[in-house]
């Protein structure tokens, strides 16, 4: 807030720090109310509407009722000090890319506005960077190494992090490391923290992401210091998740551009607004005047990357009405109750559809100021189509509204079989459930009985078992009596008679109840098709009922053991 921005913007940026840094690429370790569409671990929250529930994804353009919309207003003090310089880092390495299979440190560098600085370091977050994911506010605790930079290389203002400094730092493992830059002058000022990722792809065969366009500014455009830059969305061959780099590089017409290149990395939506740069001017704004050759870079997670189909010219003009034209519009869609982003629904003006952009959000350039639009929202499968927002669309401005989609419910129908076997309780148990709600259900037998399995809409035999409600499901848990099987039984028998044919057969059963590591086929001596309809030649009387029993054991054994096979009717 010191360098004159307003305290939305100064909120904004100090939100993303923390984001970035808390990054979790094992997943979103959050676990509070909110759904974030992102794998950071910790995020800062504003209230200033004054419904004692707090934002972290600001509207650009908030209405009175949003949060954000006071803190736009707020600066602090008096203004910035116009003599005043702010410890910043003007550049750092780009997107580095290590051999497959290797365990090479990068050489890495980082420049800054200040020939001097009390305390330069890095942090590395390797691949499997996880943080606490329990739940509850408090503040994660992050133990990273601090690594200086080789004293030896140093110059004027750049320091470099080469192979003997970081010796003895582990690259082994394959995927993205997170380098983030941090400084501290003689004061106490911290910089904002800069930050470069590290690929180590994996042996073997890894296809860049596929080709994409850039789509707005167009060549040549003129702009002001807070325009959106918009471009296609690049589908990756593997199925790799891909971020961009937006990349802004002053031209050097007039022999050389005091201005540093403006790199914005990893971001995972197609499209970037510039914030309001305030009266003092950071390394990541544009600066009024400098004309601009932007391009966009798509990586996969192993560092693999396509570059957009061109580069374009832009030159910032703040006093420049036409910017984009006439003013865009950004819909966000959101859950109601958790507000969790939406993707896969449709959204229009008109006729004219809205371009999914990534984490649920919709955007439409170049639509005519001063004007009002309603915007139509045809809801994804399991949400309720919601009523049309209406919003006004200001000139050079991207205007942002936010629509929550209520869920859909569905009914969740339990029962036992056979009736009076057992029980199903269900965690948590209502008359109905909103889409994606998660439900365990416990089977649980009653006296001579066990749990055998479920069938329906569930399936296997483990109990407790989890259930997603995405549609009406019928579930049924099915018992059968203990014990079933158990016993022991032996018997043979020998027969001769005089004739043509003579016989002999001799059979053993065995059966075991619970307890048995796994199922075993059971053990029929002789082959016994069916009752005898009559005398059997050679057989003694009593060797009849002896078979009748072992028919009945190896029956049995069949049903324990689910298996036909192993005897012959």
């Amino acid at each position: 807030m010191a360098s004159g921005r307003d305290f939305k913007v100064s909120f904004e940026t100090a939100a993303a720090i923390l984001r970035d840094y808390t990054t979790n690429r094992r997943g979103n370790g959050n676990r509070s109310e909110h759904e974030y569409p992102d794998r950071a671990a910790q995020h800062a929250l504003l209230d200033d509407s004054g419904d004692g529930v707090g934002t972290h994804y600001l509207l650009n353009s908030p209405p009175p009722t949003e949060d954000g919309y006071v803190a736009a207003s707020v600066s602090l003090g008096f203004g910035p000090d116009p003599n005043a310089t702010q410890i910043a880092f003007v550049g750092a390495s780009p997107a580095v890319t290590l051999t497959p299979g290797g365990a090479e440190p990068p050489t890495l560098w980082a420049e800054l506005n200040e020939p001097e600085a009390a305390l330069v370091w890095i942090n590395i977050k390797p691949p499997d960077f996880a943080l606490d994911q329990s739940e509850g506010s408090e503040q994660k605790t992050i133990d990273l190494e601090k690594i200086p930079p080789d004293p030896v290389t140093k110059t004027l203002r750049t320091y470099t992090w080469t192979e003997a400094a970081m010796a003895d730092q582990d690259f082994s493992q394959v995927g993205i490391y997170e380098v983030i830059y941090f400084a501290q002058n003689e004061g106490g000022e911290l910089a904002p923290p800069a930050r470069t990722f590290v690929y180590r792809p994996p042996v073997g065969e890894n296809t860049a992401p596929g080709a994409f366009n850039l789509l707005a500014p167009e060549d040549g455009a003129t702009v002001n210091l807070t325009p959106i830059f918009h471009w296609d969305r690049a589908e990756d061959p593997d199925g790799h998740a891909v971020t961009y780099t937006l990349e802004l590089a002053p031209t050097d017409d007039d022999g050389g551009s005091p201005y540093p290149t403006i790199r914005l990395d990893g971001l995972v939506t197609t499209y970037y607004v510039f914030p309001n740069p305030g009266e003092l001017v950071g390394p990541t704004d544009l600066v009024d005047g400098v004309t601009y050759a932007w391009t966009v870079y798509a990586y996969d997670e192993y560092g693999a990357s396509t570059q957009a189909g061109e580069t374009r010219l832009v030159t910032v003009d703040d006093l420049a009405s036409p910017g984009l034209g006439a003013g865009s519009a950004l819909i966000t869609l959101e859950r109601a109750d958790t507000r969790k982003r939406i993707t896969g629904a449709t959204v229009q003006v008109g006729t004219e559809p809205l371009v999914h952009v990534g984490q649920g959000e919709y955007l439409v350039i170049e639509l005519a100021a001063e004007r009002s639009y309603t915007f139509e929202v045809t809801a994804a499968y399991g949400y309720q189509t919601p009523e049309e927002t209406t919003l006004t669309i200001l000139e050079n401005a991207v205007v942002s509204g936010r629509v929550q989609l209520e869920p859909e419910t569905f009914t969740l129908t339990v029962s036992a079989s056979p009736a009076g076997s057992g029980t199903v309780t269900l965690e948590p148990e209502q008359e109905s459930y909103p889409f994606e709600t998660e439900v365990t259900l416990t089977a649980t037998p009653d006296a001579g009985w066990e749990f055998g399995q479920w069938t329906g809409d569930l399936t296997g035999t483990d109990t407790p078992a989890t259930i997603t409600m995405d549609a009406d499901k019928v579930v049924t848990a099915v018992f059968e009596r203990a014990g079933e099987g158990e016993g022991e039984g032996e018997g043979e028998g020998e027969g001769e008679g005089e004739g043509e044919g003579e016989g002999e057969g001799e059979g053993e059963g065995e059966g075991e109840g619970e307890g048995s590591p796994t199922p075993r086929p059971p053990v029929c001596g002789g082959v016994v098709n069916s009752a005898p309809k009559g005398p059997i030649p050679g057989v003694g009387a009593d060797v009849l009922p002896m078979a009748l029993l072992l028919l009945a054991a190896c029956k049995r054994k069949m049903r324990k053991a689910q298996s036909v096979n192993w005897c012959e009717r």
